[in-house]
Parts: C-alpha cells; structure tokens; sequence
C-alpha cells in the first residue's frame, strides 16, 4: 500500500475528484508539429503564398551575411542537431522545415562561390573555377529539383489501412439509381457484395426519383435500403441521402458500374494518412468534369473496372454537399474543396504484375486542379531531362 494508492482509494471512497483531472496533458513535439500543420490557419486564401514570401525575404537577407569562423560552427551545428530532432518525425510540416534550411545553407555557399570566382576573373585558373562553378550550379539544381519531385510527387503508392479492422472508417455506399435498369442496380450491387471490406462497418443505400416495383423487389432480396427523393436532381439526391447518414466516408457510384473487389481496401488509406484529404475520384466519375488526357498519358496507367467517388462526410457536409448546378469546368465538388482549402486526388489503376495484382496509386491535389498538376509534371520531365548529365 503505497501512499499515492491510499489517497486515489480515499478520493474514490468520498466521491472526490481525481488528482488526474487537475494535471495538464504533456503535449510531445510530435503533437505540436501535427496541429500546427493540421491548423485552420492554412485554409486562410492567400495564406501560403505570404509564408513562401516571407521565407523567400528570409533566404535574401541571410544569403549574404558574412559570418566568423565560431559563428559558422555555432550555426551549422544547431542547424545539424535540429534536424536530427526533427527528422524522427513524419509530416509534411517537417519536410518543408528541412527543405528550407538546406535551400538557405546551399544558397549561401553558391552565393560565395559565385562571389569568389568573379572577383579576380584575370587570374590564370580563372577558366577551371568557372568550368567547376557550372558543375556545382548543375550538381545543385539537379538536386533541389529531386527534392521538389520527392516532396510533391505526381503520384503515391497505395497507403496501407491499420492492421486492426476495427480502426477502419465507416462507409456509406450511394448507388445513384436515377430509373436505371434493374440488371444495371443489380450488377453494381453484386460488385459491391464483393468488396473486401468488413460487412458491420459498411451500409448500402440505393438513391432515386420514384419507388419501382422491379427495384423494390430486387432490393428485398439484398442487405441494401431504397431512398426515393421525388423531383430532385442527382446532386439533391446525394445531398439528402448524404446528410442522414452517419458514415464517415461517403462512396457515390452510378448504377451499372462494377467496382474492384480492392478499390476500397487500397484507396480509403488515403484518408487515414492524409487529415486534408476529402475526395478521391476515378478520373471518369459523372460528378466530375471529364480528366485531363495529359495527365492520363503521364501517369500511363489504367483507369480502375468501376467509376466511383470516395468523399469524407463531414467536409462533404462543410462545403455545403454536392453542387446542384450542372457540372462544368469551373463549378464542382472538387474546385469547391480547392477553394476551402481542401485537397482531392485521383486513385488509378497500375497495370498487373507477374503476381496478378494490381496495385493503386493516388494523383494529390488533383482531380481538375491543373495549376498543380502543370508544374508537377513539368517538374518531372525536367528532372528527367537532368538525368542524363548527372553522369558528367
């Protein structure tokens, strides 16, 4: 019997409050870090275009500073110790904290060495400084732009869901019927009784206009509900259905469609790993303008056996639902997302491998966001196009 014991059995015996509910949390370096980067703050419009302005500032006004020999030490070593710290922990905040401290430390040394060499050009080893100067600049820029590639890449592998079933999300299946024909709702049905997902932790809801005999019928014989809407458009459908369900991801497929038994398995992971995340889309989906051939071409992939939209509830819920106007080019759901500062991706198909399985891959910050996808692909060209003359 210890003294602490004694006092938690007297607090317990009188009904006093427990020592524990006055102690402050201890909040890691970790938790800081995840709610910074996960703070609302970066929704703000314009946000991030002042934060690269400042750092932009930063790197001009430290890029010439001239520092003593103990200064340099001092420096470097704090910058070293930091990102020992640093790097133990996965987030993107901590990725671009690095980045900016290796852009600063190499534009500092290019910005002496160009200094340097210039100042005495009539020297005799004035054309062996230059020939070297190009190399590094070279060896420098092929390296900053492989980080930028790795920090954005065009396209991610699959992210794996926890190995305990029961941290899997909710999912609410919406099958857009529309006066589709019974054997269409059946096909998509039968796919999606076929799905490798755990059964208690997903609901089926067929969405239409009317209520059919036909369809009636062929629901009766399936764990799925009939929800009749009368006199509504398909994105009023989807909102009405949406909001009475209590699922946290919500997965929108058109009648007809037969969805891969592993699209949900392979593509929800995405949502765990990324908190910004809150739209997924093959790149054909009915509620979404039509992709672009472009990207089609550089990802070379295949498009997955179903057309479907994967969607987080509460911020489908946030921005208002599904937009009732048609969609176009500048008015749907994931421009709307963009626009409150949410991410959306592609999921697509690889090819199969010797194995027979095919593995997914997700397209961030995508789909329709082309400003994105330009300068990422861009990025990727040119950094193969470098490629050739790391070598030399």
């Amino acid at each position: 019997m210890t003294p602490s014991l004694l006092l938690s059995l007297w607090r317990e015996r009188w009904g006093k409050v427990s020592v524990a509910a006055f102690e402050r949390p201890r909040v890691s370096l970790k938790d800081w870090v995840e709610d910074l980067a996960l703070s609302p703050v970066w929704r703000v419009p314009g946000m991030r275009g002042v934060v690269m302005g400042l750092f932009v500032v930063l790197v001009l006004v430290l890029v010439p500073v001239r520092f003593p020999l103990a200064g340099q030490l001092l420096l470097s070593g704090a910058l070293l110790l930091v990102s020992l710290a640093m790097r133990r922990y996965q987030s993107q905040l901590v990725t671009l904290m690095l980045l900016g401290w290796a852009a600063v430390s190499s534009s500092r040394y290019l910005y002496w060495r160009f200094e340097q060499t210039f100042v005495n050009s009539n020297d005799a080893d004035f054309a062996f400084a230059v020939v070297l100067l190009a190399a590094e600049v070279g060896s420098a820029a092929l390296f900053a732009l492989n980080l930028v590639v790795q920090s954005w890449p065009l396209r991610h592998t699959t992210v794996t869901l926890p190995a305990d079933q029961a941290d899997w999300p909710k999912v609410g299946i919406f099958v857009v019927c529309n006066n589709a024909d019974a054997a269409h709702v059946e096909r998509t049905l039968c796919s999606v009784t076929a799905l490798h997902w755990p059964k208690p932790k997903m609901t089926v809801q067929c969405v239409d206009v009317q209520e059919r005999p036909d369809l009636t019928h062929l629901l009766s014989a399936s764990a799925a509900n009939l929800l009749v809407y009368p006199d509504e458009s398909v994105a009023g459908l989807l909102n009405r259905a949406v909001a009475q369900s209590r699922d946290a991801v919500s997965v929108v497929v058109h009648a007809g469609e037969a969805l891969d038994a592993h699209l949900l398995s392979s593509g929800l992971g995405w949502f765990e790993h990324n908190p910004l995340l809150g739209l997924l889309s093959t790149p054909h989906h009915f509620l979404l303008p039509a992709s672009d051939s472009t990207l089609q071409d550089t990802l070379g992939v295949l498009s997955p056996k179903g057309e479907c939209l994967m969607v987080r509830r509460s911020m489908l819920m946030d921005i208002g639902g599904f937009p009732t106007q048609p969609v176009s080019d500048t008015h749907h759901v994931a421009l709307v997302m963009h626009e409150a500062g949410l991410r959306t991706a592609y999921v697509v198909t690889i090819a199969s491998d010797t194995t027979g399985v095919q593995s997914r891959l997700c397209c961030v910050n995508a789909p329709r966001d082309k400003a994105s996808l330009s300068w990422k692909m861009y990025a990727a060209r040119l950094q193969q196009l470098l490629a050739h003359t790391q070598p030399l």
